[in-house]
């Protein structure tokens, strides 16, 4: 499994090289954001989807995230760092909640029936972590860099579960269809990668 990580750096980093790139965080507004966030409920047990069709979306429930207000008083640097982490957050749990709905739970990615959902999963997923790839935050030595940086250890944390248990469920629902289906799975995530690759970059992070 691929290891996720949201890069909080003071650093020259490159993103993007190694085969294991690191999930990020958009987001975006200076206001208070109180919206909530889907995040699914338990895992229902393979379902039945001997009647041709995949299995209908799932209806999640909602979760806040994390504090997405910009500090009142903060330099134009700090704010426009807020806004960008802020939106990328956003972004990215609108791509998760999405996912969260598309994963046909109880058919397998080698039935034909399913196959399409599979792809978009996948697809999803695959743009998510190449927009991570090009997403770096970078702290600094200033109590305002700091500051930030706590806050984006926050949204690493709450995006990261959120991925991880959905990860979970993938590889539980593509484990209960045997050998082929997690060939079959594997194929489609290797098409999604080979159809949008993560770029390999280099990222300066001036002190702040």
């Amino acid at each position: 499994m691929r290891r996720r990580a949201f890069f909080v750096t003071s650093a020259l980093a490159a993103v993007g090289c190694a085969p294991t790139p690191a999930p990020n965080t958009p987001g975006g507004s200076s206001s208070s954001d109180t919206s909530a966030v889907s995040v699914p409920s338990a895992v229902p047990a393979p379902g039945d989807a001997s009647d041709g069709a995949a299995p209908p979306p799932r209806e999640p429930v909602s979760e806040p995230l994390p504090n997405m207000e910009i500090p009142a008083g903060v330099s134009d640097t700090a704010r426009s760092r807020y806004e960008q982490l802020f939106k990328r957050m956003k972004e990215a749990h609108a791509t998760l909640a999405s996912v969260e709905k598309t994963v046909p739970d109880g058919c397998s990615p080698a039935e034909p029936k399913c196959a399409a959902a599979w792809r978009s999963v996948a697809e999803a997923l695959q743009g998510l972590d190449v927009g991570f790839s090009k997403f770096l935050v970078c702290g600094g030595t200033s109590a305002e860099a700091k500051a930030f940086e706590a806050r984006a250890e926050e949204h690493q944390k709450f995006l990261t579960e959120r991925r991880q248990k959905l990860d979970e469920r993938i590889a539980k629902a593509v484990a209960a269809g045997g050998q082929r289906a997690g060939s079959e799975w594997q194929r489609i995530k290797d098409d999604a990668e080979n159809a949008n690759p993560r770029p390999c970059l280099k990222f300066g992070c001036p002190d702040w």
